[in-house]
């Protein structure tokens, strides 16, 4: 997660895009930490699209939060616990 934000923050500076294509892109729990990292471009299966698409309309500003809460979690095993919940 901090390697994305880190991306993201080099790309935005040096005004380029970002993209996510996998399986993390297309999956509902992680899109609100995807969107609160800086990505607003993500490539996923047709079938995930009705399922993800619904947190794009949300508020950035709470994805933001969501995500900066996450990045304070320092192990795996707490960011596995959260991921899961």
């Amino acid at each position: 997660m901090r390697l994305v934000k880190q991306v993201t923050a080099a790309a935005k500076r040096a005004g380029k895009p970002v993209s996510m294509c996998g399986d993390m892109a297309g999956d509902p729990r992680f899109t609100w930490v995807l969107l609160g990292l800086g990505l607003r471009s993500l490539s996923m299966a047709p079938r995930q699209i009705p399922i993800v698409s619904p947190s794009y309309a949300t508020r950035m500003a709470f994805a933001e939060k969501l995500t900066e809460e996450i990045l304070r979690l320092r192990t795996e095993t707490k960011w596995r616990s959260w991921s899961t919940a």
